[in-house]
């Protein structure tokens, strides 16, 4: 690619396609890793990219070491704050830190959705679940705000063949941990989450714009998170960056980062410099993710 005028090789570990961020690369031997990807066939990089790094994580100090042992330049640009609940105390605990107003609107909203039929919530966990679980989601989807935004499950064959692919897998680890709410037996929202190493994060979640004055994402949130405090979870994960529907449920939000390594290569070295003074004289500003609003 082409920075700062100048044609780099670089190489970019997963993170901003496949998955939201790293807690820890993978194997305990980030070093080893890090540097396999540098070298990768013989011929070196000039540039590394490990986006969405948790700041001062085990990412970032791995990431942050190598460059420092093989004497390269670190840039670090901001990248998401993503939000999380701690989920080791009990449901009813975690509502009595919430305000008064909070509580009684989940009372609310829930008994308006009522009002338009029987609700009714399921779980699906299973491999022989996933099909009608992938229907389910897609319906919603397809009636939802996303597809005017071009985010949408069910307008994008990449995601679906994705999340066909992932969803059999994660079921088949025991780590597929969905919820759908239903209104007068129609589907009208979801959280489709996963369970690994006592988190449960929350890769996707929408609703149906029809019944949106009743804010069932709100209703099937609050089903996932007290799910996550009750099977024993320490943490409900939103994953992605601060949203307001996010903000409703904490405070608490880990800052991330990406992190350009700039190699000692002639290139590497040359581009490092000039990324060093463009960021002295326009320092990098904070993501801001913009979505749906409010806690619908």
């Amino acid at each position: 690619v082409r920075m700062c005028g100048v044609t780099v090789r670089i190489r970019e570990l997963p993170g901003n396609r496949v998955m939201a961020y790293h807690h820890a690369l993978v194997g305990g031997r980030a070093g080893e890793l890090l540097r396999a990807v540098a070298e990768a066939g013989g011929v070196a990089c000039d540039v590394m990219l490990v986006p969405s790094v948790e700041r001062g994580g085990a990412t970032d100090v791995a990431t942050t070491g190598f460059a420092a042992a093989r004497g390269a330049q670190c840039q670090r640009v901001p990248g998401v704050r993503s939000p999380y609940v701690p989920t080791t105390g009990t449901w009813e605990g975690y509502l009595a830190t919430r305000s008064a107003n909070f509580r009684q609107n989940l009372k609310r909203k829930r008994k308006a959705l009522a009002a338009h039929g029987d609700l009714t919530e399921r779980f699906f966990a299973r491999e022989d679940e996933v099909a009608e679980l992938i229907g389910l989601i897609g319906q919603v989807e397809r009636a939802s705000w996303k597809v005017g935004a071009g985010m949408a499950i069910s307008e994008s064959t990449q995601e679906q063949r994705y999340y066909a692919a992932l969803l059999p897998w994660l079921a088949r680890k025991q780590a597929l941990c969905a919820n759908v709410l239903f209104v007068g037996g129609q589907a009208v929202a979801y959280s489709l989450s996963y369970r690994w190493r006592g988190r449960i994060a929350q890769m996707k979640t929408s609703f149906d714009e029809r019944v949106s004055a009743a804010t069932p994402g709100l209703t099937v949130n609050a089903t996932a998170i007290r799910h996550a405090f009750e099977s024993g979870a320490v943490e409900f994960d939103f994953l992605g960056d601060v949203m307001p529907h996010k903000m409703h449920w904490t405070d608490q939000v880990r800052v991330h980062d990406n992190l350009y390594v700039f190699l000692p290569t002639r290139r590497g070295r040359l581009v490092g410099l000039a990324k060093s003074l463009i960021h002295r004289l326009r320092p990098h500003r904070q993501v801001e993710t913009v979505g749906r609003g409010g806690h619908r």
